[in-house]
């Protein structure tokens, strides 16, 4: 075989189900053949701030272990006062449920997963390893951990004293939390009700931002509460836009938004429910609803007399008002979301290329920036987004009014980076489109952009909002108007002068 034609695509099971891509390919004399292996970032998955390691291996350097390059090692040796290490520092406090350590064809090393006390191992060397070691170095060390997750900024992988190994070899290693981030207009609950307890299973778990544990209601005895329900308790009238039910990896299982007369349910199960109930326990319910919004301090999910089901099972939800656009990305293959500068992390749709994420976005927002990864440059590639308001009025969609560039610049999903002439509109050329083929039907339909080489793996994106502001000086306060030029809509703030 003439190895210059050599050039194959095979694919392998990972973690949960997720695939990795190890493309082969030849040196230009055709002597060798290179094989490499990315693996793909998940979107619950912490992203390292960086690593440390015992010895000093200048080859195989602590780095090699998370650049996502399965072809690449971390070497850990021995040390005269110690056995070896490999630590991971997170920058920043997370909640870490998993650990996983990959084999070079992608395959699972080890795994370590929080029980409530320890991480418990499994895999091949488990018993030549202390505990997975989290610690908080850099931040207050007293918050508390959960039941499904430990607390800390750094996880560190050690060999025991009696172990018969001088080094640690780490392809790569990942580290998993399971609590999402809240997002702009949601509300904080004050408690969670269910109809009945399912051993026990208490209805603050689908309250508590952590993906991985669920709430479970029970069907009472009661003939005028037979079916089960589970209620979320807001403390004080909100007017409820929507409410979204999270699967346990962060998806969406369903969606319920108020149209001016009940909440249409979007999901598998909405057969199985009554209409959501929204009702004022505590206060006036006199107060007036909207077209776009329903007032209540309590919102109810009950499965209806039909369903097939007796239990309510649920993994987080969460309450939101109109205060905050909603925001649809799509992209071809791996997306990070940037707000005004900051990364939304933790959000479901980000790593896969035929999923669009979801997150509720300040209506204050100024900037929006998207950076897409796609890997093969060619194969299909692309970003589409749509952000629509309480009323679902378009506020903006990826179109030329974007500009895009191929080079990562220091802070340039910012309010204040000024682009240089590296940064043009966007190209929209429709032979780009990667959700077309395949009989794929995307879920929204925008156009598709990207920079104007096809040749550009990564790209960045992002989307100024222009604004005018009115400044009115009063006796005792000062009333600014900003008005979003991109979606003619007025929002009042005020403050003391």
């Amino acid at each position: 075989m003439d190895l210059r034609s050599l050039a194959s695509i095979q694919e392998f099971p990972g973690r949960a189900g997720q695939r990795y891509n190890i493309k082969l390919e030849s040196s230009p004399d055709a002597a060798t053949v290179h094989r490499t292996a990315v693996r793909a970032r998940q979107a619950d998955e912490i992203i390292p701030a960086g690593v440390e390691r015992s010895g000093s291996d200048e080859s195989n350097t602590a780095d090699k272990a998370i650049d996502l390059d399965l072809s690449t090692y971390s070497q850990s040796d021995s040390t005269s006062d110690s056995t070896p290490w490999f630590k991971v520092k997170l920058g920043e406090v997370h909640c870490i449920r998993e650990v996983v350590e990959y084999n070079s064809d992608g395959s699972i090393q080890h795994t370590w997963t929080w029980r409530g006390t320890r991480f418990s191992c499994v895999g091949e060397n488990c018993s030549v390893y202390h505990d997975l070691l989290v610690e908080t170095e850099g931040e207050d060390s007293t918050i508390p951990d959960k039941s499904s997750c430990k607390n800390g900024d750094s996880v560190k992988l050690q060999f025991i004293d009696t172990n018969t190994y001088s080094s640690i070899a780490v392809y790569e290693i990942a580290v998993f939390t399971s609590v999402r981030e809240r997002q702009a207009g949601e509300i904080i609950p004050a408690g969670a009700e269910l109809s009945a307890t399912y051993g026990s299973i208490t209805a603050d778990k689908a309250i508590d931002l952590d993906l991985s544990t669920f709430s479970v209601s029970d069907r009472t005895s009661s003939t005028s509460d037979s079916t089960a329900w589970f209620k979320v308790k807001l403390g004080k009238v909100h007017c409820i836009r929507e409410v979204v039910e999270y699967n346990s990896d962060g998806s969406i299982q369903h969606t319920w938004t108020w149209n001016g007369t009940r909440f249409s349910c979007v999901g598998r199960y909405c057969s199985e429910y009554h209409d959501l109930l929204v009702e004022t326990e505590g206060e006036d319910s006199t107060i007036p609803d909207k077209s776009y919004c329903k007032n209540g301090d309590s919102v109810k999910l009950q499965l209806n007399d039909t369903s097939t089901y007796s239990l309510i099972a649920v993994y987080e939800i969460a309450v939101f008002t109109p205060d905050s656009y909603k925001m649809m990305v799509m992209c071809d293959d791996y997306t990070t979301i940037y707000v005004d500068g900051e990364e939304k992390k933790n959000v479901y749709g980000t790593e896969i290329w035929d999923k669009e994420a979801i997150l509720h976005i300040p209506t204050t927002t100024t900037v929006v920036g998207i950076k897409c990864h796609n890997k093969y440059i060619t194969d299909k590639y692309g970003i589409m987004v749509r952000i629509t308001d309480k009323e679902e009025a378009i506020v903006a969609v990826s179109d030329s009014s974007w500009k895009c560039s191929n080079k990562e610049e220091t802070g340039w999903s910012s309010v204040t980076f000024k682009e240089d002439e590296s940064w043009e509109p966007a190209s929209d050329k429709t032979y780009r489109i990667p959700w077309v083929y395949d009989n794929n039907n995307p879920p929204f339909k925008e156009q598709v952009i990207w920079t104007t080489s096809g040749k550009d793996g990564t790209v960045f994106c992002r989307k100024v909002f222009p604004d005018c502001r009115i400044e009115v000086h009063l006796p005792k306060n000062l009333v600014v108007l900003s008005v979003n030029l991109s979606n003619p809509a007025i929002n009042l703030r005020k403050k003391e002068s």
